[in-house]
C-alpha cells in the first residue's frame, strides 16, 4: 500500500512497569529489528518496505511496482518480550496500493505476544498473534484483532475482533498508542 504508517518515538517499558522507558527504534537504522514479508524470507525487505526516514520507522509500499496481492509486511523486534508497556506515535500518510484489499487502507498494528517471525511460513500473511490495531480514516482504533490465535475476553473465547470505541484521528494527524502485556494478559 503506497499508505504509509509512520511510527515514531517506539519506547518500551520492561522493569516492574518502571518509568524508565527503553527506545526500541534508534531513529537512524533498522538494527534491532526483523522484518517478514508474506512470500518473502525472513530478513528480506522487498522493496525498501520498511525504512528509517527522519527519525521515524516507515512502512512504505512507494517502491513496490506492482498490483498487490497479499504481499503484508511486518517487523519484529529481535528481542522478545514477556511484561511489558508498548507505546507509539503513528501516522497515515500517501495512497493506497493498487490491489490492495479495501480494509487495509489506512490500517496497520502492534502484534502483541507474537512469536518469533522464524514460526511464520513463507507465504503466511500474518503472524499468529494478538492485534492491537491502529486504523485511521474514519473508523475507530485500538480494537484487538486475533490472526491465527483465539483470546479470551469477558470469559467468552474470541477468534475475530474485540471492537473498541475510539474514534480514530484525521487522516494524517499523529496519534498516541499504547498497549501493556503483564503474565499473558493484553
Amino acid at each position: 500500500m503506497k499508505s504509509f504508517i509512520v511510527l515514531f518515538a517506539i519506547t518500551l517499558t520492561t522493569t516492574a512497569f518502571s518509568n524508565d522507558w527503553k527506545p526500541l527504534f534508534n531513529g537512524e537504522n533498522l538494527d534491532g529489528w526483523i522484518v517478514k514479508t508474506a512470500k518473502y524470507e525472513v530478513g528480506e525487505n522487498p522493496w525498501n518496505l520498511f525504512r528509517a526516514e527522519d527519525e521515524c520507522l516507515t512502512v512504505s509500499y512507494a517502491d513496490f511496482g506492482k498490483k498487490f496481492e497479499g504481499e503484508f509486511g511486518h517487523i519484529h523486534t529481535a528481542q522478545s518480550y514477556t511484561n511489558y508497556q508498548f507505546r507509539c506515535e503513528y501516522r497515515f500518510i500517501g495512497e493506497q496500493t493498487e490491489g490492495a484489499p479495501k480494509w487495509a487502507y489506512a490500517n496497520s498494528g502492534i502484534m502483541l505476544n507474537c512469536p518469533p517471525p522464524t514460526e511464520m511460513e513463507v507465504n503466511q500473511s500474518f503472524p499468529n498473534s494478538a492485534e492491537f490495531q491502529l486504523l485511521g480514516d474514519t473508523r475507530t482504533t485500538g480494537s484487538l484483532f486475533t490472526p491465527g490465535c483465539i483470546v479470551t475476553y469477558q470469559d467468552e473465547d474470541v477468534n475475530g475482533a474485540i471492537k473498541s470505541t475510539v474514534p480514530s484521528k484525521p487522516f494524517g494527524e499523529w496519534v498516541k498508542a499504547k498497549a501493556i502485556v503483564k503474565d499473558g494478559v493484553i
